[in-house]
């Protein structure tokens, strides 16, 4: 009767291998697939970082690129302001000077 096992051994070795079936056969394969997550985990974080980087990168860039834009059309603003003022000025000038035009000729179409 040595070899047989005892009814409680037999109903151990069925819990342990009810346990493995359902849990995984040891402890340590629960340690193993902990680290293993725990490691993807950081490694998941650090590729987040890594896009969030890239992502305050590619923002800073457009920002930049966009206020180069509005400083250039400030610029172009600016400078066809100056034209237009310029312009104006000018068109001014030549009514003046046609309004007096006019009056002398208008005179001297009264005096003869």
């Amino acid at each position: 009767m040595s070899h047989e096992r005892s009814l409680g051994d037999k109903i151990k070795d069925t819990a342990e291998n009810v346990k493995e079936k359902i849990f995984g056969k040891s402890r340590e394969d629960y340690e193993v697939a902990a680290d293993k997550a725990q490691a993807f985990s950081h490694k998941a974080a650090h590729k987040a970082d890594e896009a969030q980087d890239l992502a305050n990168a590619k923002i800073h860039e457009y920002s930049d690129e966009a206020n180069e834009v509005r400083g250039q059309a400030t610029q172009k603003i600016d400078e066809l302001r100056r034209k237009g003022n310029a312009a104006s000025k000018k068109a001014n000038e030549v009514k003046n000077l046609t309004g007096e035009h006019l009056e002398e000729a208008g005179e001297n179409l009264i005096a003869h």
